[in-house]
């Protein structure tokens, strides 16, 4: 949940929200197959800006990429939908689909990426101050779009700790 303080004149810095449920259900049937089943290495190395976190080592290969071990698709506890669960890239070696050889992950990620983002499973606020928005990471993936650092915006945030993922 983020709660809108300050925003700065002009705007910059939108919060887009990708869809993984409709994602997921507009996959090829062959795609769907490959990814069935499959596990990703979310990278937690860096932060969401691609930083290196002060306490991580800088991974040279990707199985030196720390972070949590998820399916790449999904089940929704509450919907029972299944959804798209993809890890954030940002630079190499980060995530990859566990079993498979990099250059396969790699292909199949950056597809998977490309899809998910698509303009028809995106929607973008543009903030003003006193805006709270509350979304569902188990079926969405969230980004920010570029702002002027000089500027002041201020957003508070608070997470809600959820459940174990169920895999898809």
């Amino acid at each position: 949940m983020l709660y809108a303080i300050e925003i700065p004149e002009g705007g910059g810095g939108e919060t887009a929200f990708a869809n993984q449920y409709l994602a997921y259900e507009t996959l090829p049937d062959v795609m769907k197959i490959v990814i069935s089943g499959k596990y990703q290495v979310h990278d937690s190395s860096r932060n969401s800006a691609g930083v290196l976190r002060p306490t991580a080592k800088l991974p040279t290969k990707p199985e030196e990429v720390e972070g949590p071990t998820h399916p790449i698709v999904r089940i929704h506890p509450a919907t029972g939908r299944q959804a798209l669960y993809l890890g954030r890239r940002r630079n190499w070696p980060s995530n990859y689909i566990i079993g498979l050889e990099n250059d396969k992950s790699e292909a199949i990620l950056d597809r998977l990426w490309r899809h998910a983002t698509q303009d028809e499973f995106v929607w973008s606020h543009t903030w003003r101050a006193g805006d709270v928005l509350l979304w569902d990471n188990r079926c969405a993936l969230h980004s920010r779009t570029a702002l002027d650092h000089t500027r002041p915006r201020v957003l508070h945030r608070t997470q809600i700790q959820g459940e174990a993922v169920i895999a898809g």
